[in-house]
């Protein structure tokens, strides 16, 4: 049983560190590097008339390694996912230190009890002005199931999984846009202890948007597509899910949203999980964001209940 929101962050891009390392290698030996970043850097021309980006300096080629971002230049702050990268030398960490889970109602019908609690942390690096770095870290894990019906009791706790993942954002990171893209690459490596995660190397993409569509209100759609290990744990199977979001802003600095997500398989018999949540996003400050919020399962594949606490804060 796992989290829904953190199922997303189930994996990350080797493949894309793997090929920005080796570029940024290759351009560093051979001089050209700073073209390569110039290329693709932020410049305080591009961004002078937006709003909430105040305080840039004329000139200013920004990325984590000639010229990184003034702490004024701020992009949206948010739990992920969404399609905003990390500004190019800043740190964010996003970590839940509340993740609780019930379920009872599975998909066997069985007269089990499961009960779960998770303290996921996410640190974030931005590199260039559209791509930024995460690891993610199940910190901690603890499940307890109860098998009425043979009058037994588990319990397992542990460190959970490593996930890395990158961000490459497509549009609307800074434009002055009312929606924004991007696509994430992402990798799970299998760390846990105790059957506390995956048992193999699982991966995949995200693709996170947003719509600001009439003042006040915003739309997120993020579906995503994952290579996944079958329940016998022989072969890979393909996951499609869908998380789909309604923000509306309640007064200045405090928002509320209802979400739905949907997740299935390719594996035969394996049923569909559907979750609806809703909760509150507030900023504390400009550079630290709490949100919490409670979930229901619709389907038996899902948890019957979850709620969370999350906290963003940018360094």
């Amino acid at each position: 049983m796992t989290n829904n929101r953190m199922a997303y962050w189930s994996a990350a891009g080797l493949v894309a560190i793997g090929l920005t390392a080796t570029t940024w290698a290759d351009n560093a030996s051979n001089g050209t590097f700073d073209r390569f970043a110039s290329s693709l850097s932020l410049t305080a021309t591009d961004t002078e008339d937006m709003p909430g980006r105040s305080g840039v300096t004329s000139g200013g080629q920004y990325n984590l390694f000639t010229n990184p971002a003034p702490r004024d230049f701020h992009r949206p702050l948010a739990p992920e996912p969404h399609p905003y990268t990390t500004e190019p030398g800043r740190v964010q960490v996003e970590i839940d230190p509340l993740s609780y889970a019930y379920d009872r109602h599975n998909p066997d019908r069985e007269n089990i009890r499961v009960r779960a609690w998770e303290v996921p942390v996410t640190i974030k690096l931005g590199v260039l002005h559209n791509v930024d770095f995460q690891v993610g870290v199940d910190a901690f894990v603890w499940e307890r199931e109860d098998d009425v019906d043979a009058g037994t009791r588990s319990r397992e706790r542990g460190f959970g999984d490593i996930t890395l993942r990158s961000k490459i954002n497509l549009w609307g990171n800074d434009e002055d846009m009312d929606h924004a893209f991007a696509v994430m690459p992402f990798l799970q490596l299998p760390t846990a202890r105790h059957d506390l995660g995956s048992r193999a190397v699982q991966g995949g993409v995200m693709l996170p948007f947003a719509w600001v569509f009439a003042e006040g209100w915003e739309v997120e759609w993020t579906p995503h597509f994952a290579a996944i290990r079958d329940g016998d744990d022989e072969s890979y199977e393909l996951e499609a899910g869908s998380l789909l979001v309604l923000n509306r802003v309640i007064v200045e600095n405090l928002e509320a949203f209802v979400e739905f997500e949907a997740i299935g398989d390719t594996e035969s018999g394996s049923p569909w999980a559907g979750t609806v949540a809703t909760g509150l996003t507030y900023e504390l400050t400009p550079d630290t964001i709490l949100e919490g919020g409670v979930g229901f399962g619709v389907t038996r594949a899902a948890d019957d209940f979850t709620t969370f606490i999350t906290i963003v804060q940018r360094f």
